[in-house]
């Protein structure tokens, strides 16, 4: 019995320290979309993602007879649901955090705005040329606009793997960061400002790993 709870509890603790890792986002974003690409273009699997995409989700009301009453909203699939609910959230909340830097972060100032105006251009220029250097005088060149956006998503993604590498990352502030041993270091960008040598989950020592 003791055995069966220490593996659960540690499992749990695996779990808890996957989920409150800056990068655990990043990296689930990516595997999904690795497999995604597999179901999309294996032969075996192609067709089947294709009818999961195109299943009818919006709400039907049938009368005597089997007879639709009500349909709301019409022509609704998975795949409507995704790219014109749920990413309007996704850049809803996008152009808040980008209103929040303007206001008090990153982007307040022109000093502080003007390296990351100036990747955001370099974004998007240079893939443009890059484009068009490989399709000029041909049908596709105007397509050039394509590889101009960038997907925010990925962005966000990569950047949260990599964050442990920068000195002011996203997740860093303000959090707790356990030292070696118990002492627990309360650190707000990239300094410690407080520290106590205390346990922040006593349980561990009844479960040692």
């Amino acid at each position: 019995m003791y055995r069966w709870v220490r593996q659960h509890y540690q499992f749990q603790l695996r779990g808890r320290r996957f989920l409150e890792a800056p990068w655990s986002g990043g990296l689930v974003l990516l595997f999904s979309v690795a497999v995604a690409m597999l179901l999309a273009n294996l032969p075996w699997t192609a067709e089947y993602y294709q009818r999961v995409l195109n299943i009818d989700i919006a709400l039907v009301v049938r009368g005597p007879g089997s007879l639709i009453d009500w349909m709301f909203p019409r022509g609704l699939t998975l795949q409507t649901f995704v790219n014109d609910g749920l990413m309007v959230v996704f850049f809803f909340l996008i152009g808040l955090e980008i209103k929040r830097e303007i206001v008090i972060g990153q982007l307040s100032s022109v000093r502080k705005a003007i390296l990351p105006v100036l990747a955001a251009l370099g974004g998007m220029v240079v893939p443009a040329l890059i484009y068009f250097s490989f399709n000029a005088g041909t049908v596709a060149a105007p397509g050039w606009g394509i590889p101009t956006a960038t997907d925010i998503a990925f962005a966000i993604g990569i950047l949260s793997i990599f964050t442990q590498n920068f000195p002011d990352g996203p997740g860093r502030g303000g959090r707790l960061g356990g030292d070696s041993g118990d002492r627990a270091v309360l650190r707000r960008g990239g300094q410690s400002v407080a520290a106590c040598d205390c346990d922040p989950d006593p349980r561990r020592h009844l479960f040692p790993e």
